[in-house]
C-alpha cells in the first residue's frame, strides 16, 4: 500500500480551499448576509475572520524575498540557499539557512550545478613530454628489454 501526499498535504489543500472560501465570502458580503454565506460554504465564523486578516497584512519575507531574488540573478543562478544564507548574513539579516531553503523554493530558485570535468589520460599526440635531463637512453630493440 502507497502512501500519496500525507497528512501535511491534506492540511495545506484544506488550507488553501478554505482561503479561497474566504475570499469568495467577502466578495458576496456586499448581497447576502454573513451568517448565512458562512453556513452555505460550511466555514466557521473564526476562520474566516482569520482568513481575512491574513489576506489583508503584508507578507513578513516581502523584503527578504525581494533580496534574495535580486542576488540570485546577480550572481547568474550559481548560488544555492548555503551560499544564500552566507551573503544574506553578510548584508545583515538574521535568517536561518532552512528559511532561505523554504523561500527559494516558493520563489522557484535552483542553483544551477556545474557537471564534474571528465577524466582523460589519454591527451594523444598533444601530451606533455618531460625533457630527458638524466639523459637516459630509451631506444630499445625489442618489447620488455632496456
Amino acid at each position: 500500500m502507497e502512501r500519496v501526499g500525507g497528512a501535511r498535504a491534506k492540511k495545506a489543500i484544506n488550507h488553501q480551499q478554505r482561503q479561497k472560501t474566504a475570499q469568495i465570502i467577502s466578495e458576496l458580503r456586499l448581497e447576502h448576509a454573513l451568517p448565512d454565506l458562512l453556513t452555505i460554504a460550511e466555514l466557521s465564523r473564526s476562520t474566516y475572520y482569520y482568513h481575512q486578516q491574513r489576506l489583508t497584512e503584508p507578507n513578513k519575507d516581502q523584503l527578504l524575498c525581494d533580496d534574495i531574488g535580486h542576488l540570485f540573478n546577480e550572481h547568474n543562478a550559481c548560488y544555492g540557499y548555503r551560499r544564500m544564507t552566507f551573503i544574506l548574513k553578510q548584508l545583515g539579516y538574521l535568517v536561518n539557512k532552512k528559511k532561505v531553503q523554504r523561500l527559494m523554493q516558493l520563489l522557484r530558485l535552483k542553483a544551477v550545478i556545474r557537471a564534474p570535468k571528465k577524466y582523460r589520460s589519454d591527451r594523444g599526440k598533444e601530451g606533455r613530454i618531460a625533457p630527458n635531463i638524466l639523459m637516459r637512453k630509451f631506444d630499445c630493440e625489442e618489447p620488455n628489454h632496456k
